[in-house]
Formats: C-alpha cells, sequence, structure tokens
C-alpha cells in the first residue's frame, strides 16, 4: 500500500483511538493506602471549603462521617466489600475457638452474598446500557404523501 499523506494520518488517528480506548483498562488498584489518600484528600478539600467559607476549621464529628460517605460514593463498594471479605478469611483461618469460626463463616457468607448481589446489579447496568447505546430507527409519522 501507498503510503500518502491521507493513509499516515489516518493510521495516526487509529493509533491514538486505541491508546485512549486502553487507558481505561489500568485503573488504579483499590487497596488501603488508596482509599486513605483519597479520605485524606477530601478532608483537606473539606477544610480548604471550610476555611474560605466560615473562617474554621472542618471538624468530622459524625460516626459515619461527612468524608466517609463521600468516600464510599466515590470507591465503589464492590472493593470494599471484597477487602474485608479476605480480612474476614485470613481471621477465619487464624482462630481457633469453634463459636467464633462460626461468626466468621457466617459474616464471610453475608459478605459473598453481598458481593454476587453487586456484581448482578453491575452486569444488570451493563446490560442495560448496552440496549440504551443501540440506535433505534426514528419513527416519523407518514404524513401526506405526495
Amino acid at each position: 500500500m501507498v503510503k500518502t499523506k491521507k493513509h499516515r494520518k489516518h493510521r495516526k488517528h487509529r493509533k491514538q483511538k486505541y491508546k485512549s480506548k486502553k487507558g481505561g483498562v489500568g485503573s488504579p488498584k483499590v487497596t488501603e493506602k488508596y482509599i486513605k489518600e483519597v479520605e485524606g484528600l477530601v478532608s483537606s478539600m473539606l477544610n480548604k471549603t471550610s476555611l474560605e467559607s466560615f473562617g474554621k476549621e472542618f471538624v468530622d464529628d459524625g460516626k459515619p462521617g461527612i468524608v466517609d460517605t463521600i468516600v464510599g460514593h466515590i470507591i465503589p463498594p464492590k472493593y470494599t466489600i471484597e477487602s474485608t471479605l479476605t480480612e474476614k478469611k485470613q481471621q477465619l483461618i487464624n482462630t481457633q475457638d469453634d463459636k467464633a469460626k462460626e461468626a466468621l463463616q457466617h459474616d464471610i457468607r453475608k459478605l459473598e452474598a453481598q458481593l454476587i448481589q453487586l456484581t448482578r446489579a453491575a452486569q444488570q447496568a451493563a446490560r442495560i446500557k448496552r440496549v440504551q447505546s443501540l440506535v433505534m430507527p426514528s419513527r416519523t409519522p407518514r404524513t401526506l404523501r405526495s
């Protein structure tokens, strides 16, 4: 194939398009460190806003807390459930008491059910999004034909 100017431009555009779509795959892994960083950023933003607006430091007194609520919306609950699930499994391996093991097994079953429910909801949302993205033929009313 001849490498004309148009061909090179098209090829370059195709590479850029591929790279931009590929970028979403490597999203950051949600770890405790990442969650702490996000919490720190959110609290510093709230503190800055509070200082500018009211001239006071921001104090988060609530048990669930404003920062925790915001972080819960930013970080999907699937990752927090997965991390608590791995912690509970580690505790189950390390415990010797039978009653504690039963309680941990009950907690693990609950967390696994929540995880399954979240994945089903995500799959259903993806299906709905896919169906909505399909182009439906336009239905224009038939008017007087000439």
